[in-house]
């Protein structure tokens, strides 16, 4: 390629970027997940971002569900109590709902659950690694010693993000497809 024709300021990405441009990264979904083991995350430590809610998780497509209060009769044994947390993984722009198992009923418990709850408390304040132990049955929690300030956290109301999380997937009544699954109907 002859030397006058090559002109290396066309290659140059600043000249690609309007300046006036602004954007903004919209919270279309919300996934519910636990954290992955490798990322360290914070939770949101406002009470307003947490809900203690019915979950059910079918087996089939893996996907958790909202269930309404009025169905938990119905529904004995078939959903897990959760307390849904707002968490961000470090350089994350989305949140994610990280679904915590509370005691039973009874008070039952075990060190798995017990461990993810003592963990979503210290990421309120701090930045932590959440990676399984099977030797011990339990979470262990890795906190950084650097600062690295807080998430740039959604201004998103918790009713909302559920909503996000959710769509489709929440049981309010005996109709819903997963329930007559459950009891053989479909």
């Amino acid at each position: 390629m002859p030397q006058d024709q090559f002109d290396a300021s066309q290659f140059r990405l600043d000249t690609l970027v309007d300046p006036n441009l602004i954007t903004e990264t919209l919270l279309t979904s919300i996934p519910v997940r636990k954290p992955s083991k490798q990322p360290f995350i914070r939770v949101h430590p406002g009470e307003d971002y947490y809900r203690d809610v019915a979950l059910l998780e079918d087996e089939q497509d893996r996907e958790n569900y909202l269930v309404a209060a009025s169905m938990l009769p119905d529904l004995e044994g078939e959903y897990r109590r959760v307390r849904l947390v707002v968490a961000m993984a470090r350089n994350a722009v989305t949140p994610f709902l990280w679904p915590l198992k509370l005691p039973a009923v009874d008070g039952r418990s075990n060190l798995w659950n017990d461990s993810a709850i003592l963990a979503a408390q210290a990421a309120k304040s701090t930045w932590v690694r959440v990676v399984s132990d099977q030797s011990q049955g339990m979470y262990k929690t890795t906190a950084t010693k650097g600062d690295w300030g807080d998430p740039d956290w959604p201004d998103t109301p918790m009713d909302e993000l559920l909503e996000k999380a959710f769509k489709d997937r929440i049981i309010t009544d005996t109709d819903h497809m997963v329930v007559r699954k459950l009891r053989g109907e479909a």
